[in-house]
């Protein structure tokens, strides 16, 4: 099986007349077998982005059930990290919506 990778978009909003999208974010995260995730940024983020556009798509990925254990629970653990704020965050009344955008099995 190969690795997995979970892109999360993550939304910056801010309390006015309203609520104003104060910028998006665009997080990967590298998950490995064992369970371990590591972010993907930088150029690599660009790259990453850019094969995966470009890949083959299956309808059907090979998914044991570990694989999607190991999926759902870097997802869950990702989501709750990312829509946590600080107190800076409280008192400018920024607010932040976070979407998973899909699942990535990457196989050879």
């Amino acid at each position: 099986m190969g690795s997995l990778e979970s892109p999360v978009l993550r939304f910056v909003v801010k309390a006015g007349s309203g609520w104003v999208d104060h910028k998006n974010e665009l997080h990967l995260w590298f998950v490995s077998k064992t369970g371990e995730f590591t972010e993907i940024v930088g150029e690599t983020l660009g790259s990453v982005v850019r094969s995966v556009i470009a890949a083959s798509v299956r309808t059907k990925a090979e998914a044991g059930p570990e694989l999607v254990d190991r999926m759902s629970t870097a997802q869950a653990a990702l989501i709750d990290q990312y829509r946590r704020r600080d107190e800076a965050d409280v008192d400018s009344g920024v607010r932040y919506a976070v979407f998973p955008l899909c699942s990535i099995v990457v196989t050879n």
